[in-house]
């Protein structure tokens, strides 16, 4: 109709995973006795603030574990399906050759990214039976199962990067979460990547104890 305006779709609120969350995905990627790589991307992707695709174009030669100023992985690749087409690694990130970064990575992804490396046929940390590159589509549809099955069916492969930065976010500022996703500017890591925490008001009982009533005189 002439003259009536479409209504603005509200702007998705980022949210990030509970440590209750966290503990039920864990237990449900646990119990899968098909594409067992799932568990192992689940970390990678949670501990590296990775979007998948980085993730699924995660090689061996990106690693550099041993490193004496703390292990860390090289990210300068992705995997893209083109409409139409089958899918791909791309030799650059989302963001453009420009894109490519270095994670430090937390110690408790270590011993998971080295296993990968050890059993890699293909050079890639996550690969199919036929040491071929993990499509993102089959990947999305496991973790659908995985998500239902936790009873979390909001939860979004995205949502591990979510949760690491917001994580970043709280403990260490937003700068620093800012810096890991390597966001050009902060806006862009607060709009859609950082959980909102709580409005806690200032410490303000020094002041507020001021109205408090007079102590009562027993036994006047």
């Amino acid at each position: 109709m002439p003259g009536v305006s479409n209504r603005a779709k509200p702007k998705p609120v980022p949210r990030a995973l509970t440590a209750a969350d966290l503990a039920r995905m864990r237990k449900a990627v646990a119990g899968m006795r098909i594409n067992t790589w799932l568990a192992d991307t689940f970390e990678v992707q949670l501990g590296l603030a990775l979007r998948i695709g980085e993730a699924l174009a995660l090689r061996v030669e990106n690693l550099d574990l041993d490193n004496p100023a703390g292990p860390r992985v090289r990210v300068e690749a992705t995997v893209i399906t083109p409409t139409g087409q089958k899918h791909s690694r791309q030799e650059h990130t989302k963001d453009g050759p420009d894109g490519a970064r270095t994670v430090v990575v937390p110690d408790w992804t270590v011993p998971i990214l080295k296993n990968r490396a050890l059993i890699s046929k293909s050079g890639l940390l996550f690969e199919t039976r036929n040491a071929t590159l993990i499509s993102p589509r089959n990947f999305r549809e496991s973790w659908r199962q995985i998500r239902d099955q936790a009873g979390l069916g909001w939860v979004k492969p995205h949502h591990m990067r979510k949760t690491a930065l917001t994580t970043v976010a709280r403990e260490l500022g937003e700068e620093v979460a800012q810096r890991m996703a390597d966001h050009k500017d902060i806006a862009t890591t607060r709009a859609h990547y950082i959980e909102a925490s709580e409005n806690i008001g200032p410490d303000a009982r020094s002041a507020l104890n001021q109205l408090a009533p007079p102590p009562s005189v027993h036994g006047a």
